[in-house]
């Protein structure tokens, strides 16, 4: 049993999301940065859509009173064990009576930290992630609070890989967003298309797992005619009436009624999801074809970094 001492700024239990239940007006949710969350589940020898836990910002503190292995991965929340520092992006033995403590973060925006054998969450709608406006999922649909006791599944691992360390922000560290375009990119005139990336914009404080609203140079459509609602999915950037862009996170509706610029191409949703309020950043246009040649690179480099350590796994177990 892990309990929770400080609970920090949003701490929830996520995994891969929740899929086939938008029909019924559930989104998909789950790990804002889901290739962090993928690469701690296989440091610790987890399937990549175990459920784990998602750190925002600053704050948590849990007190082990098991034995047990984890990995952290994502944001640097400059992880301590008993006020001693541990390695991130690697698998850790943490001992019975332990306190593991995450300070301020020093680089991204969200931590995840994976369980060996996973942690003892019971699905909703087949899926661990807590979707907070539905209150549902995770820890009675909430995020964590002082006084939580979380259950451990029994470990399916007792053979950490304590020699192998990757340095997760690599994954997710660019000097800019890529973009395909929108269904609506047509209703803006060919200047404001070129400012959208000559331009930088900052994350507004007014932002979530829903949505990051960008501060910067505001767009106007050529054409202001309303539009019907139209579907909608993670890293879509949608320009409402104020002109300020939204990029619709893991949380986002099915629909919209605003002009879609841009989408935020499927391989940088990690980045973007490591963005935090007064982040700057970049966006830069390319081709579906760039697009789906960028996400073909990264699942081969996760497949690969998954036979990797499973390899460096079954070599531990031989000696």
């Amino acid at each position: 049993m892990i309990e929770v001492i400080h609970p920090g700024l949003l701490t929830t239990f996520q995994d891969l999301g929740r899929r086939g239940y938008q029909s019924f007006g559930v989104p998909i949710g789950g790990a804002m940065d889901t290739v962090s969350l993928e690469i701690a589940n296989y440091l610790v020898g987890n399937e990549a859509d175990e459920g784990g836990l998602e750190l925002t910002l600053s704050g948590t503190k849990l007190l082990f009173h098991q034995t047990a292995t984890i990995a952290i991965t994502g944001a640097n929340l400059m992880p301590l064990v008993n006020e001693q520092p541990i390695p991130m992006g690697k698998a850790v033995s943490i001992e019975q009576g332990s306190l593991l403590t995450f300070s301020k973060v020093s680089h991204g925006c969200r931590g995840y930290v994976a369980l060996a054998g996973g942690y003892d969450i019971e699905p909703v709608l087949q899926s661990m992630s807590t979707y907070l406006r539905a209150s549902i999922g995770g820890l009675d649909g909430r995020a964590l609070r002082k006084g939580d006791q979380i259950l451990c599944k029994v470990s399916q691992s007792d053979l950490p890989c304590s020699d192998f360390t990757i340095r997760t922000e690599d994954w997710w560290t660019r000097p800019r967003i890529r973009i395909v375009k929108g269904p609506e990119v047509h209703r803006f005139i060919e200047d404001q298309l070129a400012n959208f990336v000559q331009t930088p914009y900052s994350v507004s404080p007014q932002s979530d797992r829903m949505g990051y609203r960008l501060d910067g140079a505001q767009l106007t459509p050529e054409q202001s005619e309303e539009m019907l609602s139209e579907p909608v999915t993670k890293g879509a950037i949608q320009v409402p009436a104020d002109g300020a862009p939204i990029v619709l996170m893991a949380d986002c509706q099915m629909t919209g009624g605003y002009p879609r610029i841009a989408q935020v191409i499927q391989a940088d949703l990690p980045a973007m999801a490591q963005k935090k309020p007064g982040d700057i950043l970049h966006f830069e246009w390319v081709t579906w074809q760039e697009a789906r040649k960028a996400l073909d690179h990264q699942r081969k480099q996760l497949k690969e970094l998954a036979f990797s350590i499973q390899e460096r796994r079954a070599r531990h177990a031989y000696e």
